[in-house]
């Protein structure tokens, strides 16, 4: 109360309208900051021991902040369907973000998704059922840590589809009442 007391006090109304505008601008600076750098979004799953998991669906540096945002207020911008693997080892998922339905490629390991106007014929749709899937992946932020297993089934929205040559299972994983997610998971080995 002194600060705002000694702050009314100064001669111009522009200086003090100048030092509102500059705390106001390192308050928001101060949240951005926040919500990029500390912030993380993570898939509601995370990959067993022994598994590596890729995360197709990773939000860049500034859709991460949003991404959370959706995840607390439980909001679903995108849902997400695998349509299979092609002989080359490349992921066909279709998103659909609102009224928007868009088909993606993604070349595993490490690349980005990107967009795709066609999917190739013969795509291969091999599954692993969701209870075995389920071994393969952990609920890490649920607690008590008892609940773990019985919430696994909860955020796993689809089977395991196996790559061409096996090596890869890309499943669909949700937040409760929040965003999806497409994940890639390989065995360490």
């Amino acid at each position: 109360m002194i600060a705002i007391a000694g702050f009314q006090n100064l001669p111009m109304p522009q200086i003090r309208r100048a030092i509102l505008l500059m705390i106001l601008a390192l308050t928001v600076t101060s949240l951005i900051i926040f919500a990029v750098g500390v912030l993380h979004y993570q898939p509601a799953l995370s990959a067993a021991p022994g598994y590596e998991m890729l995360f197709v669906t990773k939000p860049g540096l500034l859709e991460n902040s949003i991404r959370v945002w959706q995840r607390v207020t439980e909001q679903r911008p995108c849902e997400y369907r695998i349509l299979g693997w092609s002989a080359d080892n490349r992921l066909y998922y279709k998103a659909a973000c609102g009224t928007e339905t868009q088909v993606w490629e993604y070349t595993t390991p490490y690349e980005s998704p990107n967009p795709t106007a066609s999917v190739p014929n013969g795509l291969i749709q091999n599954t692993l059922s969701k209870g075995n899937v389920l071994n393969l992946v952990r609920a890490d932020g649920v607690r008590p840590r008892e609940y773990e297993p019985v919430t696994r089934p909860l955020l796993l929205k689809s089977e395991g589809y196996l790559s061409h040559d096996g090596r890869w299972i890309a499943i669909v994983t949700q937040h409760i009442y929040g965003p999806q997610d497409i994940v890639v998971l390989t065995s360490k080995n």
